[in-house]
């Protein structure tokens, strides 16, 4: 009977306990693609994350514009040879990433 009582008490709870498991803040996936648009793609990934997001960074990315990196968020390649950010040629960026200012410049 007991077995029974918490086998009953175990099903009903299942569905709580799965609506209660915490909620992933989100990994935003960025595939580069080794063209000058690269920037305008991490930007707009960056941008479009929520806080507490993770932006993970794959291939060789070639930019004419700076990233423009946000806080609460982390930033990670795919490993040191699988992620390449680098300057396009005929570009002189004076940054290749930066932080934005609290007042969003």
């Amino acid at each position: 009977m007991r077995r029974t009582a918490l086998l009953v008490a175990l099903t009903l709870l299942a569905p709580a306990v799965a609506a209660a498991a915490p909620v992933d803040s989100g990994v935003v996936l960025v595939e580069c693609t080794n063209t000058v648009s690269d920037d305008e793609r991490l930007n707009a990934a960056i941008d479009g994350s929520p806080v507490g997001a993770e932006i993970t960074i794959s291939g060789l990315c070639s930019i004419n514009n700076t990233i423009r990196l946000l806080g609460d968020r982390s930033y990670r390649g795919t490993s040191r040879t699988g992620t390449v950010i680098r300057q396009a040629d005929g570009t002189n960026l004076a940054a290749l990433v930066a932080t934005r200012s609290p007042t969003g410049s």
